[in-house]
């Protein structure tokens, strides 16, 4: 029997992903954070603080959608950032955010220290969540957890236009952010890694604002010290990063223990395959904004078998939107999209 003939569980297709062999078919990395609890019929306050309620939501989410990555939050700069000092607001609504960073200038960086994130209620809530979706579904699937990277997190601890500002005229002030940014975000993935996330996807989701030089400077001489946490990794990019991840592949191939790199479709498949060869797995590129919110199922399942079509042709590829999937997608669209990587995802032979 061939290799594409044998049905894996998600777990043993997701490991071969990342050991270098090719499974059954591409898998699916669903970027699904608030969107569970929503459609769970929970509303954003209790997402952020019920560990037991938003984990069986996830769990509900992951055996509905069939997917084979599961995660509790996808977003965690926000309960990061407040256990770090920031004050930030949760409304039932929407998704919260940051309204009084902890960094104002040079002299808070100081201050700021690792917290112990199982004492705060904000980290707590992700870290307990993820032990409890971990010990529902462990043996099924992996479970990721998620944090902000260098650069991205480094504009959540303080104002983001004093930040940029600081890229360009004390470089020296952004370094030290940045650098503070890293040693939080390594001590949350570790939290992460003790509460049993199997991977961590490091999101820099801001490298969108910035031009390729900044993020040479600013992001990747800190990436190891993150994906050092774990053995298996994925770098989440959003917007249009086509021109900076083509000007540092080889760099981004170096990162120890990255084997992903994840894009919206603003970036092509086919080629980041070019580009990255066998140096790199790839996973992307569905619209998130427009296509899945709007778009019929029939609409994403062509979108979907485009992507994979040309991810297949990938040293390995999952499935992916850009960023999180809003918690006003349709379930019937999320269904879709899942599917189509059993319907088109299959390698031959």
């Amino acid at each position: 029997m061939s290799n594409a003939q044998i049905s894996l569980t998600a777990r043993q297709r997701v490991a071969r992903l990342f050991s270098g062999e090719r499974p059954d078919r591409a898998a699916v990395l669903p970027q699904i954070g608030d969107h569970a609890g929503w459609v769970d019929g929970l509303t954003m306050d209790v997402i952020y603080h019920d560990p037991g309620a938003i984990a069986r939501a996830h769990a509900k989410a992951y055996r509905d959608y069939q997917y084979d990555i599961a995660a509790i939050q996808v977003e965690p700069s926000w309960p990061v950032a407040e256990a770090c000092g920031c004050t930030v607001t949760y409304p039932p609504d929407k998704c919260p955010w940051i309204t009084d960073p902890v960094i104002k200038g040079p002299e808070d960086v100081r201050g700021v220290a690792v917290p112990d994130f199982e004492a705060h209620p904000a980290t707590r809530t992700i870290l307990e969540a993820t032990r409890l979706l971990k010990t529902e579904i462990g043996q099924e699937a992996m479970v990721a957890g998620y944090m902000t990277g260098p650069l991205t997190f480094a504009l959540q601890l303080m104002p983001y236009n004093d930040f940029i500002v600081s890229v360009r005229k004390g470089p020296a002030f952004a370094e030290a952010v940045v650098r503070k940014a890293t040693n939080v975000a390594r001590g949350f993935a570790e939290a992460l890694r003790d509460a049993g996330a199997d991977l961590l996807v490091v999101c820099e989701h801001d490298l969108q604002m910035f031009a390729p030089a900044t993020m040479r400077r600013f992001s990747l001489p800190y990436l190891p010290e993150i994906t050092s946490v774990f053995a298996r990794n994925v770098l989440h990019t959003c917007g249009k990063v086509e021109a900076h991840l083509i000007e540092t592949a080889d760099e981004l191939c170096a990162v120890p223990n990255l084997q992903f790199v994840n894009f919206s479709n603003e970036v092509s498949i086919s080629r980041m395959a070019e580009i990255f060869g066998d140096g790199m797995g790839l996973c992307g590129n569905i619209d998130h904004i427009h296509l899945l919110p709007s778009a019929t199922p029939d609409e994403v399942r062509a979108a979907c078998r485009a992507a994979v079509s040309d991810g297949l042709q990938a040293s390995a590829f999952m499935l992916a939107p850009g960023c999180e999937i809003t918690i006003d997608t349709p379930p019937e669209n999320v269904r879709a999209f899942v599917e189509s990587a059993t319907l088109y995802g299959g390698y031959e032979g």
